[in-house]
């Protein structure tokens, strides 16, 4: 027997009534697809930053060097209209317990990380978004500057306190405060460098890409040849003796060129680019902060970037 379609349901109604009928049901259905879509790719998001924060977390070190999770969901909340929260935080809980629990992490401190994780996020997002329209968070400095004081800075300075309460708790040990000092310092530099690429190429990608030209394109190939190149000269090499202070700011050139001609997502970018291949050399001992020990050389790196990235 057939299958009735959905104009079916609708056939006893005259043609123009049906047409809308049918047009209303074929709105909700995308309307539910989104709804249904958007906090899937959320969560395998979320799910892939807590894979490379793992990656980028020290050997007998609890807190990560970079943690992506919490500034994947702060951009998704920005990106998301306020009735619709709930549906990602429900959605990103499965994948932060499948990232965290076959790893060896307790539940309790699963959990723990958790409420720090999402709270930095809805914190961040609340205040950004009673202070400042999305649609100009990144193009006025009023909204630089919310981002930067809220987003960057006070969400992961309070979270930390719980999530480094969490890891002390449930019998990891070490040094609170350094607990405290890590956490924070990766989660500020996660939010300056993938917040502003995500919110800005989420919500005007291909547009921008539409009216980029080729000579565009060209500087934008160029620019990122030679960031990656820098930087890993930069900080892939042997570290020699009294360089310091030459070589850490050798890629500044080349972020300020991607600040002046591509703005807020090309400046992130590009800084991103420099976190994750310096972060990556100096935990393998590579780079010019490789004479103290791992905590306070990686230490060293994310103030270095932090500092460069805000002004």
């Amino acid at each position: 027997m057939a299958v009735p379609s959905l104009s079916g349901l609708v056939v006893g109604l005259p043609r123009k009534t049906r047409r809308l009928a049918n047009s209303e049901i074929i709105q909700g259905l995308t309307r539910f697809a989104r709804s249904f879509w958007g906090p899937i790719v959320v969560a395998c998001c979320y799910y892939a930053g807590t894979q490379i924060g793992f990656a980028l977390t020290p050997t007998h070190t609890p807190i990560s060097t970079f943690w992506p999770p919490n500034s994947i969901l702060l951009a998704a909340l920005l990106l998301t209209p306020r009735r619709k929260w709930w549906m990602l935080l429900l959605a990103v809980l499965p994948a932060h317990l499948l990232a965290q629990l076959p790893l060896g992490v307790s539940i309790v401190r699963s959990l723990g990380w958790f409420v720090g994780n999402t709270g930095e996020a809805l914190l961040g997002a609340g205040c950004i978004i009673a202070l400042n329209k999305r649609e100009t968070l990144f193009n006025t400095v009023r909204g630089v500057v919310v981002f930067l004081l809220f987003g960057v800075l006070l969400a992961p300075l309070f979270t930390s306190f719980l999530d480094a309460i969490t890891v002390v708790a449930t019998g990891r040990g070490g040094s609170y405060w350094l607990f405290w000092n890590t956490r924070l310092f990766s989660n500020m530099l996660a939010e300056l460098t993938l917040v502003p690429v995500i919110v800005i190429f989420a919500s005007s990608g291909l547009p921008l890409i539409r009216q980029t030209n080729w000579r565009r394109l060209v500087e934008a190939i160029f620019l990122g040849v030679g960031v990656v190149l820098v930087t890993v000269l930069t900080f892939g090499g042997e570290p020699l003796r009294n360089s310091v202070p030459d070589l850490v700011y050798a890629p500044l050139p080349l972020l300020l060129w991607a600040t002046v001609r591509f703005g807020p997502g090309g400046l992130s970018l590009s800084l991103l680019t420099v976190s994750l291949l310096s972060i990556w050399n100096a935990m393998h001992g590579r780079g010019p902060f490789t004479t103290a020990s791992m905590p306070a050389n990686v230490f060293s790196l994310q103030l270095l970037l932090c500092v460069i990235g805000a002004p």
